[in-house]
């Protein structure tokens, strides 16, 4: 009897193991993981936005730094990923032969804008420097009677002429 006992054990150790085996089985199909990167030069796209399709729902997230994004639900059938500066890209995926791993590529999507002329003739700035000039003689203060200023310039200097320098040993000068 204390031998079918530790046999039993195992069988429950063995069973459990091989159940957990299959449960992340089963729940690492449910997890899509994927990454944005540009067609030409294979970096990757961070902040991408990313819109999958389950049934009938229609749902979304942001892609990282690294271009990098995840899903934990099953039975998505596309994915359309787009990103400023690039052309959207839309990705079916089939139940039964999806990847763990979904690259999308991205490419580079080029906008015209018309040519812009500009024109200094509303500058202000030009106007003031014209009344600048015009009005310099005006504005010259030695023209004026009652102009003037003082100037106070205060210089100190302090010195110690050795580590055992007393008062006496210093000057003053004011």
């Amino acid at each position: 009897m204390c031998s079918t006992q530790p046999t039993s054990i195992k069988m429950l150790f063995v069973c459990l193991f091989f159940s957990f085996g299959f449960i992340a089985q089963l729940s690492s199909q449910t997890r899509l993981l994927g990454k944005i990167i540009e067609k030409d030069s294979k970096l990757a796209v961070p902040f991408a936005s990313v819109v999958y399709q389950k049934h009938s729902l229609q749902k979304g997230l942001i892609a990282d730094i690294h271009g990098r994004f995840e899903i934990d639900e099953a039975d998505i059938s596309s994915l359309t990923v787009s990103c400023v500066g690039y052309k959207q890209n839309k990705v079916q995926l089939s139940s039964k032969n999806r990847p763990s791993i979904v690259v999308v590529e991205l490419e580079t999507a080029t906008q015209e804008i018309n040519g812009v002329v500009v024109t200094p003739a509303n500058n202000p700035a030009i106007r003031i420097i014209r009344n600048v000039l015009v009005n310099k003689n005006r504005n010259n203060f030695e023209n004026y009677e009652k102009y003037g200023y003082r100037c106070y310039v205060k210089t100190m200097v302090d010195v110690k002429l050795s580590d055992n320098a007393s008062s006496q040993d210093s000057l003053t000068d004011l």
